[in-house]
């Protein structure tokens, strides 16, 4: 049997043998993706679940009445289902626990994609970068100093006030345009790029800026 249901009526079912369940798009929180794929395999037995999404396309909120408070929490709890699904390389099992306060373990969960299929390849993106914090830094209105990459003047003049919040797309853009080789990139190569630099602790997402999160 599938049932193709909204949400609302899928939250309802009320059985005890779902073998499987597909997301098709990004929950607004993870919060919902627990409950929705709590919904599958409730008596025990293993069960799938599998989350469709489009990483070309913004995540959008669902229709709401909302004050300016509640939109940016609704913004960051969609910015983490965001993330969630771009990770390859950490246990989703461990995301999820963690993400509501505890620890899964150091095995991980040895059954989602990730730890079936292993982390991927490493890879050498230092240039990558050293362009990205530059221009990063450039956006915001910080000049820097000592900094070269094919002689292209990082420093974005006038576009920005000094401590403005960096606009994501702008600065992907400007990459493009002033360098070459990095000309047919993906925006999407890049959110996965700020994603490990985030996880390295290197920048900071400015999560209470509603215009900015997944720009």
């Amino acid at each position: 049997m599938v049932v193709v249901a909204t949400i609302a009526f899928g939250m309802g079912i009320d059985k005890s043998n779902v073998r499987r369940i597909i997301h098709y798009g990004l929950p607004q929180s993870l919060e919902a993706y627990y409950q929705e794929a709590g919904r599958a395999g409730r008596d025990g037995k293993l069960s799938d679940c599998t989350l469709y999404c489009n990483f070309m396309r913004t995540p959008t909120l669902l229709p709401n009445k909302r004050s300016d408070e509640q939109t940016r929490a609704a913004y960051r709890m969609l910015r983490d289902c965001f993330h969630y699904a771009l990770n390859t390389s950490t246990c989703r099992a461990r995301i999820l626990v963690k993400y509501f306060g505890e620890e899964f373990g150091p095995d991980g969960c040895q059954m989602c994609d990730v730890c079936i299929n292993g982390p991927p390849e490493m890879h050498d993106f230092k240039e990558e970068a050293v362009v990205f914090m530059n221009v990063l830094q450039a956006q915001a209105g910080q000049a820097i100093e000592g900094m070269d990459y094919n002689s292209t003047d990082c420093y974005i003049s006038g576009r920005r006030n000094f401590g403005a919040v960096p606009d994501f797309r702008t600065i992907v853009s400007y990459i493009r345009e002033k360098i070459p080789r990095f000309a047919v990139t993906d925006k999407i190569w890049w959110q996965g790029l700020a994603r490990i630099l985030e996880d390295m602790g290197y920048i900071q997402e400015a999560a209470e800026i509603v215009s900015n999160l997944l720009q």
